[in-house]
C-alpha cells in the first residue's frame, strides 16, 4: 500500500501508487511528488493543478499542495479524522447553505438529491439500504428515508438535519459502501414532532401514506385524474376539477390553535370557482377549520374564515397558470381571536384576515381531504397537479417557509465530492 502525506498530515491510501518514492520529493504542478519508482498514473482519480480531484475516480479527496516532501514514516496516524464507522467505505459531506435563511432552524427536514451524473451508485447497497446520514459532530445519526431510488438517474431522500445556521453553513455527512448493513431508513424519524402529516404523493396506486405519522389516505378517481403524474419532487397526483379526491378520514390531525399547511401545485386556472388544495374544514356551519384554497379566475391564495372565504389581494400571492408554485397558509388563534396569513414561493407571510376568527385552527371531528372539500361537489374541486403536502401544528416562521422552498428547489443542500476510507 502506498501512502501520500497531505499538507494537513492526513495519511491517505493511494490506489494509483505503483512504486517506492525516489530520493527527492519536490512538488510539481499536478500535486505529485518528485522522482519515483515505476510510473503510477490514475485513470480518473488524479489531482489537477488546484489540488482537487475528479469526483468519478476511485479515490476522492481535497488537498492543498504545500510543496513539502511526502515521506512514509511507517508510523500509524489517524488516517481519516472524524470517520464515523470503518464499516462504511465512502462518505460525502453535505453543506446546508443558510445564506438566505434569516434565523437558525433546528430539526429541519431537507431534500437531498443524488444524480447518476455526479454520484457513483456502485458502492451503495441495493435500494440505498446502507445510507447513513451523520451530523457534523461525528456521532449523531440523522433520521432519513428514501422517497425515490433510481441508480440510473435521480434519487430523492429526506433527511432531518440537526440545524440550519442563519447566514452561514452547517454540515453533515452521507456514509455508504457497506453491503452488509441493514436498511437504515426511518420515515417517522425524518421529521420532528411538530409535523402531523407529510404526503409525498409518489405512490402510483393504492393509498397515499403520510411519512410523518403513517396516515393512509384513499385515492378516489372520478375518471379524469391520475395518481401517476409528474410532480415537482418525484411523483404527484393530478385532479380533474370535478370529482377526484384523496380522503384521509376524520380526526386524523390533532386539534390545535396553531397550524401551517404547505403544498406544491400546478394549476391551469380555468373557470371562476375556488378550489380546495387541502381541506380541514368541518362539513357543517360555521365550517370551522383551516384549509388551503386557490381561486381559479386569478390564482389568488386564500382560506376559509368565519363562514366565508378570504383571499390575497397581492400579486405576489397569486399563482401563475401552468407553473409550479409552493403555497402556504398559517393560522394563529388566541382567546377566540387570531390571524390568517398566506405565502407563495417562500416569500414573507401576508396577513389576509385578523380579529374575531373563532373558527380557526384545526378542530376535533374535522375530515381531512386533498384536492377537494368533501362537503361540496365540483365547485370546490381542484383542477391541476398536487405534490408534497405538509401539515404542522405550529405557526411556521418566515425563515422556515423560505428554507423549505430553498430545500425543495435544490438551493439549500450541496453534496460534495466522495471520500474513501483510508485505514
Amino acid at each position: 500500500m502506498g501512502l501520500g502525506l497531505l499538507g494537513s498530515g492526513c495519511v491517505i491510501e493511494d490506489p494509483s501508487y505503483l512504486g517506492p518514492a525516489g530520493p527527492t520529493g519536490t512538488s510539481d504542478a499536478t500535486g505529485s511528488t518528485g522522482p519515483t519508482g515505476p510510473t503510477g498514473t490514475s485513470d480518473s482519480g488524479s489531482a489537477d493543478s488546484t489540488g482537487s480531484t475528479d469526483p468519478t475516480g476511485p479515490l476522492h479527496m481535497t488537498a492543498t499542495d504545500t510543496g513539502e516532501t511526502a515521506t512514509d514514516t511507517g508510523e500509524t496516524e489517524d488516517a481519516c479524522p472524524g470517520w464515523w464507522d470503518a464499516g462504511w467505505s465512502r462518505r460525502r459531506r453535505l453543506v446546508f447553505d443558510g445564506a438566505e435563511v434569516a434565523e437558525d432552524l433546528e430539526a429541519f427536514t431537507v431534500l437531498v438529491t443524488l444524480d447518476a451524473a455526479t454520484f457513483d451508485y456502485d458502492p451503495v447497497a441495493p435500494g440505498g439500504a446502507d445510507l447513513r446520514f451523520v451530523d457534523d459532530d461525528g456521532t449523531t445519526v440523522l433520521g432519513h428515508h428514501v422517497e425515490r431510488w433510481d441508480p440510473l438517474g435521480t434519487s430523492l431522500l429526506w433527511v432531518r438535519a440537526e440545524r440550519i445556521d442563519a447566514g452561514g453553513a452547517a454540515h453533515a455527512w452521507l456514509y455508504y459502501g457497506n453491503d452488509g448493513a441493514s436498511d437504515g431508513s426511518d420515515r417517522a424519524g425524518s421529521y420532528d414532532a411538530s409535523y402531523v402529516g407529510v404526503w409525498h404523493l409518489d405512490e402510483i396506486r393504492g393509498p397515499h401514506v403520510d411519512a410523518a405519522a403513517g396516515i393512509a389516505c384513499a385515492w378516489q378517481e372520478g375518471g379524469g385524474g391520475t395518481q401517476d403524474a409528474a410532480g415537482r419532487i418525484g411523483g404527484a397526483s393530478e385532479f380533474d376539477g370535478t370529482d377526484d379526491i384523496i380522503e384521509c378520514g376524520v380526526d386524523q390531525i390533532p386539534a390545535t390553535d396553531r397550524a401551517t399547511i404547505t403544498a406544491w401545485v400546478r394549476l391551469p386556472l380555468q373557470g371562476d370557482l375556488r378550489q380546495a388544495v387541502v381541506s380541514l374544514e368541518s362539513l357543517d356551519s360555521p365550517y370551522a377549520g383551516l384549509s388551503l384554497y386557490v381561486r381559479r379566475n386569478d390564482g389568488a391564495i386564500g382560506t376559509q374564515s368565519n363562514n366565508g372565504y378570504v383571499f390575497s389581494s397581492q400579486p405576489s400571492n397569486m399563482v401563475a397558470a401552468d407553473q409550479w408554485a409552493f403555497l402556504a397558509v398559517r393560522s394563529v388563534r388566541d382567546d377566540m381571536r387570531g390571524t390568517l396569513e398566506v405565502s407563495q414561493n417562500g416569500e414573507a407571510w401576508e396577513l389576509i384576515a385578523s380579529g374575531n376568527t373563532n373558527d380557526l385552527g384545526i378542530e376535533p371531528g374535522t375530515p381531512l381531504a386533498l384536492g377537494k372539500w368533501p362537503g361540496r361537489g365540483a365547485n370546490r374541486a381542484m383542477d391541476g397537479t398536487l405534490d408534497e403536502v405538509r401539515i404542522s401544528r405550529v405557526a411556521r416562521s418566515d425563515a422556515w417557509v423560505r428554507a423549505q422552498y430553498l430545500s425543495d428547489t435544490g438551493a439549500l443542500v450541496q453534496v460534495e465530492a466522495e471520500q474513501a476510507y483510508c485505514p
